[in-house]
This record gives C-alpha cells, structure tokens and sequence, in this order.
C-alpha cells in the first residue's frame, strides 16, 4: 500500500460518503447531526459533504498509515487545504453554471466527483512533501471551520449561498 493507492481509494470513499452523509440529518434531526451534516437544501448546507467526510478519512487515513507503516507528513494539513480547496473550487464553478443554466443533478455530481478528486490529488501532493511547520497550526484551523459552519447553520446569511429554494428557508429553522 502506498499514499498514492490511499488517496486513490479516498476518492471513491469520500465520493460514497457523500451520498450517505446528504441524507443523515434527515433522518436523525438532533443537535449532532445539524452540525455535521447539511440540513437544509441550500448551496452552503451542501458544503458540509466537503467537510464531514474529509474529517472521516483523516481518521481512517491516519490509522492505514500505521497499519501499514506508510511515511507521510502534513496529514492534518492535508485536510484543510482539501476542504477549504473543495468549497471554494466548487462553488466558484457551481454558482456561475447554476447561475447560467437549470439546475442539474448530473453538473452538481460530476462537479462533486472532480472537487473531490483534484483536492486529494492535492492531498497526496501535500503528505508526501517535507514535513511543514504550518501542519501544526492545522487542528486549530480544523476547528475554526467546524465552529463556523456550525454558526452559520444556525445564524445562517441571508443571501442565495444560504437559502433553501426548495423549503423556502435560511439554515436549520428559519423560514422567510
């Protein structure tokens, strides 16, 4: 096994996660899940699919490069870049093609698949650089989005990036 293999494999674990994740909320509503999973139909609740499972296969990641005794550095920072990469790739590509077209199931999930193979093709980029001073100011940084998406789900913006068109609401109860 070797970090190009993990990160290879994540792809397609991150990709199925995704799908399981979309639906948690829904079917268990609680204080937990409204932090991790999206809660709503809005563009930012979605983002949600880019963190959660990347924090996952951090875990899993970390424990097949012991098992394995795989070399690696950055992990923690991986993550971050992986997820901040993710939601801002994504919407930047996201928004102006919704924008310019109807919406399509089969843009948002072609889009979702290529987000998720270009960051961990910069994963795999990161854990196999020399070990860099900035990974350890990761987990901090891992909780500063944690903290704001959990904000923002609850104190949610009221623009369109926040507004659920299908429910007619702004985050986790707010309705218009």
């Amino acid at each position: 096994m070797t970090i190009k293999k993990v990160k290879i494999i994540d792809v397609f674990i991150i990709f199925s996660l995704c799908f399981l994740f979309h639906f948690i909320y829904q079917k268990f509503p609680n204080i937990f899940t409204s932090l991790f999973f999206p809660v709503n139909e809005s563009i930012w609740e979605h983002m949600k699919l880019f963190l959660t499972p990347y924090l996952l296969i951090t875990l899993i990641d970390y424990n097949t490069f012991k098992i394995f005794k795989i070399n690696n550095n950055n992990l923690l920072l991986s993550t971050v870049v992986s997820i901040l990469f993710s939601i801002i790739f994504y919407l930047t590509l996201y928004i102006p093609i919704n924008n310019t077209f109807t919406e399509s199931m089969f843009i948002n999930i072609s889009l979702m698949f290529i987000t998720i193979s270009l960051s961990q093709l910069i994963s795999y980029w990161l854990l196999t650089k020399e070990k860099l001073i900035i990974n350890k100011t990761s987990p901090y940084v891992i909780v500063l989005i944690l903290l704001l998406f959990s904000y923002l789900t609850y104190k949610p913006i009221h623009n369109n990036l926040f507004y659920d068109k299908t429910n007619n609401k702004y985050g986790i109860n707010i309705y218009l």
